[in-house]
């Protein structure tokens, strides 16, 4: 009988359990119907089927692209973002807008405000008639076509119920951008693989050429128009000149053979073989890089090349004993090898020759006591600028952009990022060149710089805020209400920002001895560094820190003039804000001036 009673309590138990397992599932299904009833109902906002059909449908009257032509002006872009609020809901009311600027190497966020119907409206300053600009990756992915005096139309797709979202374009260019955003054939992702190729350097680029006629010929079976097909060819052949360029400074290099990356000249012809160095490359959003690339990759194998035709020199004009001549062999075979390349004449080759194993220590220091002298004297009959000269007339087009870009950029680039004044010597230089826009450019720059240097001096060197006064300034004020009559060091970093961390770990000790004579430092992160890896680094680091919205950290530094990290922001015993002086620099001495007031 008490065996039977205690079969019975435990069905009784499984049929309980069971019930109520099917209670739970009914009721989540019930509740995730119920959201998606509820999202359908107020998220569920689709893009209208004639904008569809109007951004898929191809006309080619058989036109052809328009040649870029530098000029200073604005394009203008509007639409439409369609489950803007389910993004609202999730915290965001912007996204960006990136074009880089091939003058100066560097790249300009602008930030788009969504109003609450989800439409948006926004002038981008642009350097060339058309460029290439791209969105912020947090949304829909795209790079495209925007042209001076021209408004482009974007409907985005954001809705939650929508799998395979993208924008459809109408306005300037619509017909370029509509084909790049449907045929997404990935030319980043494909060399996200050929950076594993090992093999010498002219076999890397005969794989580049395989895959671009490849890409080709998908291009040319596309139902899309002529002036598309021509854009994505040109894109697609400028990225592999980029690619090309970079090759010394990609992981590839890394995990190509010691001995096979040897740089001949005919490697650097592919900017001449590809047809680019002209004005049609401004299509490409990344040309600066490129073309910066290319002439400091080119150059550096140039003076390798060099270094090794200058111990050539030297072992045909002089009688070398047996010994003496396996050592000159060695000191050439030394030079190729890729850690080694251009060192030999830039001061720290010895202690480096001196425990190479190829060579004998004490044999090799004889040799170099006596012949370091005359190998130095071939070295400097080499007439680098000449002969680079010529390698540029073989490589490059007499009217074309390339060396122009790298000149200009390698010449003011360091005044344009840390906006400085680009001396009047330098401007003189860029009066020489072909194109005259460069220096016309770089006197409204200036003018630019001393008219904001004007304006900031009027305010007292400082920014004024007052709670409410914009959303900016409550956000500040929301920072530092806890640290009145203290200075405030405001530290804007990422976790994916390497100078960012290598500035933090550099000025620890300093920020440490600070912090004891009353510094109270804040760092501000945004969205985009993973919350894990920055709980993690915060530990580390100390101080105050807050990761807020991308939108947030966004206002801020549009209020600050802030254009990149790592940067700083001082707030005074006062309660008012001051930016470092120098944007990209720890600026020690202002943070104890301040302490001391």
């Amino acid at each position: 009988m008490h065996s039977i009673n205690k079969n019975e309590g435990m069905k009784k138990l499984i049929k309980v359990t069971l019930i109520t397992i099917v209670s739970l599932i009914v009721l989540v299904i019930v509740a995730f119907i119920g959201v998606v009833i509820y999202v359908s109902n107020n998220y569920n906002e689709e893009v209208p089927n004639e904008i569809i059909a109007k951004a898929l449908e191809v006309n080619d009257d058989g036109s052809h692209l328009e040649i870029p032509q530098w000029q200073n002006g604005t394009a203008h872009i509007k639409g439409k973002i369609y489950g803007a609020n389910m993004l609202r809901m999730m915290g965001m009311d912007s996204f960006r807008i990136y074009i880089d600027n091939p003058i100066t190497n560097s790249q300009t966020k602008n930030v788009i405000q969504i109003e609450d119907d989800g439409l948006f409206e926004i002038d981008i300053p642009m350097t060339a008639t058309h460029q290439s600009i791209c969105t912020d990756a947090k949304y829909v992915k795209a790079t495209f076509v925007v042209s001076v005096g021209d408004t482009t139309i974007m409907n985005i797709d954001m809705n939650p119920f929508t799998l395979n979202k993208r924008i459809y374009f109408d306005g300037a260019n619509a017909d370029i951008n509509n084909a790049k955003q449907l045929y997404k054939t990935d030319i980043y992702a494909n060399f996200v693989i050929y950076r594993k190729f090992k093999g010498t350097t002219l076999e890397y680029k005969t794989v580049c050429y395989e895959w671009l006629n490849g890409y080709e010929q998908t291009i040319d079976s596309l139902n899309i128009t002529t002036r598309a097909k021509e854009y994505l060819k040109i894109y697609a052949k400028c990225h592999v000149a980029a690619e090309l360029s970079r090759y010394k400074e990609d992981p590839l290099y890394e995990w190509a053979p010691d001995n096979q990356l040897y740089f001949p000249n005919e490697y650097f012809n592919f900017v001449h073989e590809l047809g680019i160095d002209n004005k049609y490359s401004l299509y490409y959003m990344y040309i600066n890089l490129a073309a910066s690339s290319f002439r400091r990759t080119s150059t550096e194998a140039f003076n390798e090349n060099a270094n090794i035709e200058a111990v050539r020199n030297f072992e045909t004009k002089t009688s070398l004993d047996t010994t003496e001549q396996r050592l000159a062999e060695e000191l050439v075979a030394w030079l190729n090898y890729p850690m080694h390349k251009g060192w030999y004449y830039q001061g720290f080759y010895i202690d480096t020759l001196y425990r190479a194993d190829s060579l004998t220590n004490v044999d090799y220091k004889l040799f170099l006591d006596k012949y370091d002298d005359a190998i130095r004297n071939e070295r400097a009959k080499i007439d680098n600028k000449a002969q680079y000269n010529e390698f540029k007339r073989q490589n490059l087009n007499e009217d074309g952009i390339f060396d122009e870009i790298a000149t200009c950029i390698k010449k003011c680039g360091y005044y344009t990022y840390h906006k400085k004044l680009v001396p009047d010597s330098l401007i003189s230089d860029m009066e020489q060149m072909k194109e005259p826009f460069f220096a016309e450019y770089l006197k409204q720059y200036n003018a630019r710089i001393i008219e904001e240097h004007e304006s900031f001096v009027k305010r007292g060197g400082y920014w004024h805020h007052a709670e409410g006064e914009t959303k900016a300034d409550s956000i500040l004020v929301e920072l530092i209400k806890d640290y009145e009559g203290k200075v405030v060091l405001i530290d804007f970093w990422a976790t994916w920002c390497g100078p960012c961390r290598l500035a933090i770990k550099e000025s620890k000790q300093l920020t440490e001895e600070l912090r004891k004579k009353g510094l109270v430092t804040i760092y501000l992160a945004d969205e985009s560094s993973p919350e894990k890896l920055w709980n993690k680094l915060k530990e580390d680091i100390g101080g105050i820190h807050h990761r807020i919205s991308i939108t947030e950290l966004d206002l801020l530094m549009n209020k600050f003039e802030i254009s990149g990290i790592p940067a700083y922001v001082l707030v005074d015993k006062k309660g008012i804000a001051k930016r470092s002086q120098n944007i990209n620099e720890y600026n020690v001495a202002e943070f104890e001036a301040e302490l001391a007031k």
